[in-house]
């Protein structure tokens, strides 16, 4: 007969300092059983997933970086002006990067909760022009407003409701925003609906079973420093009874702790139980990262594993289908969203019609020219069969320039720089 696990555990206790947590998260229900991988997550499951999961965090603030970086170019002299004035209303410095951090955090908004909202303000200056600046909201703080019927009045050509409700301090204030005032990003958009869908359901039920199982091998980290000790009491000619078990939790929570030996009769049979170590745990957290790595459409690399997992001769093509399926689309969401719902407002409130400006991104993974140049040096001296593998003109496109007509040669010019040689 052997005893239960909760009373070893309470004949243990004294020996353990984190017998409380045990105790409660056991009768309580611990957080695995608790675990519902179909359940629908709230507003605040979302950004508590974003907030305490590493893997989510990082996947979506990667996006969030590729999104924001970016220049707004014109060739207009009015329209710079008017961009100048609306940096300065963003910051004292008159700093573009104010905008790009701006656009940054309604991106994320956008990826954990589905809406990206920004408000825009607009009033006179001392001049009689009109002044236009942004700011951003707290998707939890906002709702569409609706009727005693529960009915939300839609805007036919848009598809959003015209009035939202934001609550502020702490709830004890509501005030009415007219969608006229508002800009909404949104990246996964089903037809009309009002809310996209976040990026962090998607990755939810996989990033909840990778903390459920790091919260297993973290108990372990425990357990291997107090393991459980059962006891098997009895024998042939021993038989267990209630008053010898008594006994021996007894000797146990009196004895067992504070001496070196623990000298017991031979029908007392004590077994150490073990559990997993922390090593073993990468291979059950996999599964989990590789599909909140899916939901982000990203390499595992880039989230929770190790640049050194990427094949150096794969990694180019790797950078090409990560921007192709992943970046470039979402860059397209921002550069309309920008130039219909910030930029547009905002030169016609300043009287232009027919805007110039664009937004320009930058490469999302910039060639080092020195190792580019080391790269293409090496591959001008590659040769199968005593020919060259490449010609001078791939090298050249390589390198990002335009092929010549007559080129005999590749040399290095120095460190950076090659110099094409012709005939």
């Amino acid at each position: 007969m052997r005893f239960s696990a909760s009373n070893i555990t309470a004949a243990l206790g004294k020996l353990n300092p984190f017998k409380h947590k045990i105790s409660q998260t056991s009768s309580e229900g611990s957080r695995d059983e608790q675990y519902d991988p179909n359940k629908i997550p709230n507003k605040s499951d979302l950004e508590l997933m974003y907030k305490s999961c590493p893997e989510v965090f990082s996947f979506i603030n990667f996006h969030a970086a590729m999104a924001s970086n970016f220049e707004i170019v014109t060739d207009s002299e009015k329209e710079a002006s008017i961009l100048k004035k609306f940096h300065r209303s963003l910051s004292k410095t008159s700093s573009p990067g104010a905008f790009n951090e701006l656009i940054k955090k309604t991106s994320v908004a956008a990826d954990v909760f589905g809406i990206g909202p920004i408000e825009l303000h607009s009033k006179k200056d001392d001049e009689g022009n009109e002044e236009f600046t942004i700011s951003i909201i707290h998707p939890n703080s906002m709702e569409p407003k609706k009727d005693g019927m529960g009915k939300i009045d839609i805007n036919p050509e848009t598809g959003m409701p015209l009035i939202w409700i934001q609550t502020i301090n702490d709830g004890m204030e509501k005030i009415e925003i007219e969608e006229k005032s508002l800009a909404f990003l949104k990246y996964n958009n089903f037809a009309d609906e009002i809310y996209g869908t976040p990026t962090t359901q998607v990755a939810y039920s996989a990033g909840l079973g990778k903390q459920n199982t790091e919260l297993g091998f973290a108990r372990a980290v425990n357990r291997a420093g107090y393991p459980t000790t059962c006891f098997s009491v009895g024998d042939a000619k021993h038989e267990p009874s209630e008053p010898l078990m008594t006994d021996l939790r007894q000797r146990v929570l009196n004895d067992f702790g504070s001496v070196r030996e623990f000298v017991h009769e031979y029908w007392i049979n004590p077994k150490i139980i073990e559990s997993y170590t922390l090593p073993q745990s990468k291979n059950y957290v996999e599964p989990f990262i590789k599909s909140i790595a899916t939901a982000a459409m990203l390499p595992t690399a880039f989230i929770g594993g190790s640049m050194a997992d990427l094949k150096y001769n794969s990694a180019p093509m790797l950078m090409e289908i990560v921007s192709e399926a992943s970046i470039n689309p979402r860059r397209k969401v921002i550069a309309t969203f920008i130039l219909d719902k910030i930029l547009y407002p905002l030169f016609t409130a300043n009287g232009i019609d027919n805007p110039h400006a664009r937004v320009v991104f930058h490469p999302p993974f910039p060639r080092n020219k020195q190792t580019m140049a080391e790269v293409v040096s090496k591959l001008a001296t590659t040769q199968a069969g005593g020919k060259d593998v490449f010609t001078a003109n791939e090298l050249r496109e390589l390198m990002g320039f335009k092929p010549l007509d007559d080129v005999t040669k590749v040399k290095s010019k120095d460190d950076t720089d090659l110099e094409l040689i012709t005939g």
